[in-house]
């Protein structure tokens, strides 16, 4: 057992077993009986919960609904037993009434004291939040469970300043932070700034799995921040990731409008990206059905909207449920596969400070999938930025030259002198989705790329925070050009 781990287990209702109490005392652990006014000043000093059950079903179902959020809150994980005295067949009928408890967060009903003990011991809590955190600035947003996060995630720190940034369309809630002050008894000095990312429970896990899967091993460690294990805290509903705030890094946009398009593209795609796009994989299949698997598509009555402004202003000729027929009757393709960012778009890349360096945040939809779906998106998502400035006649013309098909890097869209990086942009993107793209077998059908760029098109198109309706209806005009 470290210094300063969270060693008690502890112990709602009767007199506890002697059998686990000594099977816990082995491993270091100490089993300790309280009441429920006790517990949630028991909780940061505690590593699990157990609640028996003594044969009264409506006062065990309510210690249980009363305590585990607050108990997994502290980061505990809950067990349940049944009392020598009690009926095991009403100890077993009552386990559907009570809450849904995360599996790895739950100890599996079993009267083997010693495989409870070690299923105790195995589990890792985390600091507990004994002393008080200052939280300078703390956001109003901010639920009661996420401060208590914070709390148990800088329990070495006594002063933390806080401020809210701009999250996206997920909802997770996006914070600065940077340690003030750390007590004198930290193992560690961790006093540089972090950024704090807060959402739901199983998204955090996904994110980090796919970090820990996909690209901890595939991007450079100067193209992506690194995840602070040891700060990251889960709780009933919400978890906390911690990584490396990047320091004197700009955001993409801003460095495409000041430098080279092209030399910026280049180091994402053949630097940032290159662990990832090198182990692709040919394949012969539906890109649709892929893209649809990415989560891409998005048929919704918003999508229906941009349609009929479409159709009644801009020319377009189909409704969205032809051009969903027009997807599936598009048969299959040659394309490559490899491991792909999931949500390439600016808001997720900056660039180092006097360099041409890129870097990469938030692997939530990192996995396996066509190569040419990051470029996809990230063309998508600079034609069309996010925002609700209106494009002029002359640039919703010039926007609709670059996407006269067959797409090419040599399209003609001659945007004006103040836009002139959003061409040069999409041009060397395309210079890297069309070096992976097999040559088309048939003239008449789009190319895969012309395919994933429409999807991605008609995502745009799909909702409504994408302002104003008018581009939401030119990206909807295009993708059924790009469609044939």
């Amino acid at each position: 057992m470290e210094p300063g781990a969270r060693s008690i287990v502890l112990w709602l209702g009767a007199s506890p077993s002697t059998t686990l109490r000594g099977a816990l005392s082995e491993r270091g652990l100490q089993l300790k009986r309280v009441n429920e006014k006790a517990l949630t000043r028991s909780y940061p000093r505690a590593r699990g919960l157990i609640v028996a059950f003594e044969g009264n079903v409506g006062e065990f179902v309510g210690r249980i609904r009363r305590n585990w959020k607050d108990a997994l809150n502290h980061g505990l994980t809950v067990g349940t037993v049944c009392d020598q005295r009690a009926n095991l067949l009403d100890f077993g009928r009552v386990q559907g009434a009570l809450p849904k408890i995360p599996v790895h967060r739950l100890i599996p009903i079993s009267q083997d004291w010693t495989r409870i003990a070690q299923l105790f011991d195995r589990h890792d809590p985390g600091p507990g939040a004994e002393k008080p955190l200052r939280l300078l600035a703390i956001p109003k947003v901010l639920s009661e469970e996420e401060k208590l996060l914070l709390k148990r995630g800088f329990a070495d720190c006594t002063l933390l300043r806080l401020k809210l940034l701009k999250g996206g369309r997920s909802g997770a809630k996006l914070l600065l932070a940077h340690p003030v002050e750390q007590k004198k008894s930290a193992h560690r000095r961790r006093t540089m700034p972090c950024v704090i990312k807060l959402d739901d429970r199983d998204r955090i896990a996904g994110e980090v799995a796919n970090f820990s899967q996909f690209m901890e091993g595939c991007v450079p460690f100067n193209s992506r921040p690194n995840v602070d294990r040891l700060r990251g805290a889960e709780g009933s509903s919400a978890a906390m990731l911690v990584q490396d705030f990047v320091h004197r890094a700009i955001p993409l946009l801003d460095a495409l409008k000041i430098g080279s398009p092209a030399l910026f593209i280049a180091s994402l795609f053949e630097c940032a990206l290159k662990g990832c796009r090198s182990g692709v994989t040919p394949m012969h299949g539906g890109l649709v059905a892929e893209l649809y698997r990415l989560r891409v598509l998005n048929w919704s009555k918003d999508l229906d909207d941009a349609a009929t402004f479409a159709q009644a202003h801009l020319g377009a000729k189909r409704s969205p449920k032809a051009l969903e027929r027009r997807l599936g009757a598009l048969g299959t393709s040659d394309f490559l596969r490899c491991t792909v960012h999931g949500d390439l778009n600016p808001g997720n890349i900056f660039v180092a400070s006097a360099s041409s360096d890129t870097i990469l945040i938030d692997f939530y939809k990192t996995e396996l999938g066509p190569a040419i779906s990051d470029p996809a998106a990230l063309e998508v998502s600079i034609a069309f930025p996010a925002g609700d400035k209106a494009f002029s006649p002359a640039e919703e013309r010039k926007i609709a030259a670059l996407y006269a098909p067959p797409l090419s890097h040599s399209a003609s869209g001659d945007l004006s002198a103040k836009d002139w990086w959003r061409r040069e942009t999409i041009r060397a993107i395309r210079v890297h989705a069309l070096a992976m793209e097999p040559r088309a077998k048939s003239p008449t059908k789009p190319t895969p790329y012309s395919i994933a760029v429409a999807c991605y098109l008609l995502r745009f198109a799909s909702y409504a925070d994408n302002l104003p309706r008018r581009r939401r209806a030119l990206a909807y005009t295009l993708a059924e050009k790009l469609l044939g």
